[in-house]
């Protein structure tokens, strides 16, 4: 089925600036920097951050329900995610969501009905989660179909993007419709955020993420007028599958029938499912829930009881070095030095930092502010390392990005929301009056357990140790965006493993006798792909007669000589 011709507009708009849909991740911040910091929708009565809390709670739980709801039903959420229409419908929800929150403020509803509009608000803070869900999640696919390189200059542009809007909002004069109320430009900013960025995410084509027979991501292009490198020899590639097909049409014993020379790079990925996932990953959202867990109680503590305005500055001076630090990952990216970043000692370095700053906060009530702001830039650092992270486990562990990110980010919003819920509803309550030190203390204390042996820096190397040929480790994966362009051994390896994949896809490998298929091909024994794979001999030797059968050969030696028409055609 070929894809649909886009015309218009919106197709030239694309086609000049491709960065536009991975622009959609800065709206969908800046959205949460509005709400989270009661800026943009707090009217001049409130006195603490009660209800700023209370919205973070509301969304946090339903965005968490949303994502992990999604990983559980991955390939359906995959393909309603594509949709431009769920799109602008998820943009359509959250501006319905933000409006609701806005109008159960005492200055609009809240005039005629009290205290009365608390479900109104919580509806709102639903609402908004939805939308957040959906989008993030649209978000991971198309992230995932980028380069590491890319994968970190557009998700630092975006965190640009949502602090430069965060000060434009701010600094526009502040005329309120109603007297004491919001000020209009916050308020058009809070409700077109989300539509904003909906309408962005859905710019990108529903190709964007095609992984290629290496376990990478290919990039497409995100309208059919702009040619990309793979595109540039598509005719080649064609004349290369129509040889390839011809001979497997000769040596196959069986005649299945092949799929047409037009299949859809549907048809030819295959994606792992999340049981090829290694343990580390599973260990890794273990971390992710408990960190969050706890890093959100304290924060949901500092702004519960704290003035709005404490709140405000502190989003203020954050946003300052959130532009510093885009501003210095991008020229990292730029100057291809990103494989210099060890994201391992990046996240010991932020744990420790908030171990840290969470022991002396009660210790310097003085340097209280300063302590809570280090330890809210320090997360969001954190959220900005987790993003890049999960892109590179798309990239590298071909599982479905709806999978990875509905996981990784459910689990840590699940967290944070469980965090909000503690720390309005027992460390303010019941433990303030008692001292908070002790609290703190252990708090403080669970954390560096946490970071440095549940899940510690050298468990990021077995996170992304290749688990088979089809993978690569992250220190390859960022190796690879420095090099232009590929050695010719390189690129003619590349094309030999596209083969493989090839024939594995056209004759319905699974993805472990896929692995086994591309180790025989390689000359290698059954005693030593079952050392690699870490499965037992006998198991090899089912994946094995099970590949034979498909390809439509009787011994090792048919294999080879298949294999050997491939090299040919190939080089």
């Amino acid at each position: 089925m070929k894809a649909p011709t886009e015309k218009g507009i919106l197709f030239a708009l694309t086609r000049t600036f491709p960065a536009l849909p991975y622009l959609g991740l800065g709206m969908w911040l800046t959205w949460q920097q509005l709400a989270y910091s009661g800026g943009a929708w707090l009217s001049d009565i409130e006195i603490n951050g009660e209800n700023i809390a209370h919205l973070t709670t509301a969304s946090s739980i339903s965005l968490a329900l949303v994502c992990l709801l999604a990983a559980l039903m991955s390939k359906q959420a995959a393909r309603l995610l594509e949709s431009r229409r769920c799109m602008w419908l998820a943009g359509a929800v959250g501006a319905l969501g933000s409006v609701c929150v806005i109008i159960a403020g005492p200055y609009y509803i809240g005039t005629f009905f009290g205290q009365n509009t608390g479900p109104l608000f919580f509806l709102g803070g639903v609402l908004t989660g939805i939308s957040l869900g959906c989008l993030l999640l649209r978000c991971g696919q198309i992230y995932s179909a980028l380069s590491p390189q890319k994968t970190l200059i557009y998700v630092a542009l975006s965190h640009l993007l949502f602090a430069l809007v965060f000060f434009v909002v701010l600094g526009m004069p502040n005329w309120s419709p109603i007297s004491g109320s919001p000020s209009l430009s916050g308020m058009l900013a809070f409700i077109l955020a989300l539509p904003t960025a909906s309408f962005l995410v859905s710019l990108s084509s529903r190709r964007q993420a095609r992984l290629n027979v290496r376990g990478e991501v290919r990039e497409t292009d995100l309208s059919p007028g702009s040619p990309t490198p793979a595109q540039h020899n598509s005719k080649q590639n064609q004349e290369n599958h129509a040889e390839l097909s011809d001979t497997l049409r000769e040596r196959a014993s069986d005649r299945a029938r092949l799929p047409a020379k037009s299949a859809t790079p549907q048809q030819l990925v295959r994606f792992a499912s999340a049981r090829a996932l290694p343990a580390a990953f599973w260990k890794f959202l273990t971390m992710l829930l408990l960190f969050s867990t706890v890093v959100s109680m304290i924060r949901a503590n500092a702004v519960y009881v704290h003035p709005v305005d404490f709140t405000l500055d502190g989003f203020t001076i954050m946003m300052f070095l959130c532009i510093v630090l885009s501003l210095c990952v991008v020229a990292a990216a730029v100057s291809r030095s990103i494989s210099n970043i060890n994201f391992g000692s990046t996240y010991s370095i932020i744990a420790l930092v908030i171990v840290v700053a969470i022991g002396c906060l009660p210790m310097f009530e003085v340097l209280d502010p300063v302590l809570n702001l280090i330890i809210a830039t320090a997360q969001l650092l954190f959220e900005f390392v987790l993003y890049c992270l999960l892109v590179f486990i798309c990239y590298q562990k071909r599982v479905l990005p709806v999978v990875i990110f509905g996981l990784g980010y459910g689990i840590y919003r699940l967290g944070g929301s469980l965090g909000w819920l503690i720390g309005t509803s027992f460390l303010v309550p019941y433990f303030q009056e008692f001292g908070l030190t002790l609290i703190y203390q252990l708090v403080s204390g669970f954390l560096l357990v946490l970071a440095f042996f549940l899940f510690s820096e050298r468990d990021f190397d077995k996170l992304f140790a290749a688990l088979n040929i089809s993978e690569t480790t992250l220190g390859a994966v960022l190796e690879k965006a420095q090099s232009e362009a590929p050695a010719e051994g390189q690129r003619s390896q590349g094309r030999f493993l596209a083969a493989l994949e090839k024939l594995a896809a056209e004759r319905d490998l699974s993805h472990r006798e896929t692995d086994v298929f591309k180790y025989l091909a390689m000359g290698r024994n059954t005693n030593y792909i079952a050392a690699h794979l870490h499965i037992s001999y006998h198991t090899v030797r089912t994946h094995t007669h099970n590949v034979y059968v498909k390809i439509g050969v009787h011994s090792r030696s048919e294999l080879m000589d298949l294999v050997d028409q491939l090299k040919h055609i190939v080089h």
